[in-house]
């Protein structure tokens, strides 16, 4: 099936992700996880679902992007632009806004290390910082001011092993990427089980995970797209409403979910057209968090974190709006520049 911004659910289902993320921020950034409803999903945040929708539908556009560049130059520069722009707007606005609140000299950029490695986030593949000394001392999760970035962070290092799907650009490797999928999975439960290898999160390589079967699914999809849509909704469904009350194993969970929130993505319907009012599922990713712990910072931690949630939203609508219509949109306007 063709991927066009006006046939797919997709923008809308990451934006409603970047809502659910900010929904389970609202309770954690208070300290009041426990707090936070837990719906269907038994054990597991409405903010975790939201994660594996967003490495799942990532790991299906990006395949979608490399098979459709022209070159592996185009592919990069592509990624740029989508990812760097706005990190360098919300560092930017990180830094500006720490110095005007707590009233710090510039001065303070050469002599606060803290400050001076904000702007390693400008670039998340070399990693992220998120600490500074003296930024909200005193919130609940204090002098953190974007703890959202480490997903940003994988995410483009996933970029980097995606430049495979450009370089080999043949009918056979389907297949072989769909065996390294199912051997990163083999190593995740030797890692969780028996905790052999301690330099990788297990946490996070399930979200690895995510991403290269959402890119076996792109890679798949002729033979299930749109045919069998709705049936995998259907039956998606059902096996998650089993697998909540019955906890089936997880490779199965591993698999239909992702095929569940692709699915849900090429429903027919009026969320088909979302895309084309723009997409703000990025910007209000990175902007929210920084937002809440202001909020937070001005009501002395004593907000409710329904309230802390609808106020996020209602300051994130104009700040997104002008973040994809004046820098966003513009910059990726320029992505054919280099071929």
């Amino acid at each position: 099936m063709e991927l066009k911004r006006d046939n797919n659910n997709f923008d809308f289902i990451r934006l409603f992700g970047s809502m659910c993320i900010i929904f389970t921020h609202s309770f954690a950034l208070l300290g009041r996880a426990n707090e936070e409803p837990r719906f269907i999903f038994g054990n597991y945040r409405i903010g975790y679902f939201a994660l594996i929708a967003f490495f799942s539908i990532s790991g299906f556009l990006i395949a979608h992007s490399a098979a459709n560049a022209s070159s592996l130059k185009n592919y990069i520069w592509k990624r740029f632009l989508r990812v760097h722009p706005p990190m360098l707007l919300n560092t930017i606005l990180i830094v500006t806004l720490l110095f005007i609140l707590y009233a710090k000299p510039l001065s303070t950029l050469a002599t606060d290390n803290t400050v001076l490695k904000i702007f390693k986030n400008i670039i998340p593949i070399l990693g992220y910082h998120d600490w500074v000394s003296f930024a909200f001392i005193n919130n609940p999760n204090p002098h953190n001011v974007n703890g959202s970035l480490w997903t940003l962070v994988l995410e483009e290092r996933l970029y980097v092993l995606a430049f495979s799907f450009i370089l080999f650009k043949k009918k056979w490797f389907k297949y072989i990427l769909l065996a390294a999928t199912i051997l990163i999975y083999i190593f995740s439960q030797i890692k969780y089980t028996a905790n052999l290898f301690s330099f990788i999160s297990p946490y996070a390589l399930g979200f690895v995970i995510y991403f290269f079967i959402g890119a076996c699914i792109y890679y798949f999809q002729n033979n299930i797209f749109p045919k069998y849509t709705k049936a995998i909704v259907v039956i998606g469904c059902v096996l998650l409403l089993l697998y909540t009350n019955l906890h089936i194993s997880s490779a199965y969970y591993m698999v239909f979910m992702p095929f569940l929130i692709i699915a849900l993505g090429y429903l027919p319907g009026k969320l088909n057209k979302f895309g084309k009012i723009g997409d703000y599922s990025y910007s209000s990713y990175i902007y929210a968090f920084f937002i809440q712990q202001i909020i937070i910072h001005f009501t002395h931690a004593q907000i409710n974190p329904y309230l802390l949630f609808f106020t996020t939203c209602v300051l994130l609508i104009p700040i997104c709006f002008l973040s994809w219509n004046y820098l966003e949109k513009k910059c990726l306007s320029y992505k054919n520049l280099i071929q």
